[in-house]
């Protein structure tokens, strides 16, 4: 698909892990996060895309969906529900909690927007 650049900011992405009183915030990578929309038969959609730096390797790649229930995280955070299809496919109906940190409330906030945008287009 030829995804349309809607957002890049540097960013660090992490991942709520562990069970119960034992979770914590896990590094997924820092990058570019990227938002995107692309058309797939005909319907438009979009996903959270990041790559690692140093690595160049995906290390997240999240479809928009309704339910991510993304919101701003303290001053510099979004947070948002979502499931990463680079997971193990019997991880696919689980949503996660991520959050991704930019360098300011400005692009935090732009961020959100361009989530929102995605979710409205229909």
């Amino acid at each position: 698909a030829n995804d349309d650049v809607l957002f890049k900011r540097k960013s660090k992405v992490y991942e709520l892990s562990g069970e119960g009183d034992k979770r914590d915030w896990k590094e997924r990578g820092k990058g570019d996060l990227h938002i995107n929309s692309y058309v797939k038969d005909g319907v438009k959609k979009g996903r959270l895309i990041l790559r690692n730096d140093t690595t160049k390797r995906l290390v997240l790649n999240c479809p928009a969906h309704p339910n991510m229930d993304q919101k701003l995280h303290a001053e510099k955070y979004i947070r948002f529900w979502g499931v990463n299809i680079l997971d193990d496919p019997k991880e696919h109906s689980k949503l996660r909690t991520f959050l991704a940190k930019f360098k300011t409330n400005t692009d935090a906030k732009e961020a959100l927007e361009k989530i929102k945008t995605l979710l409205d287009a229909k």
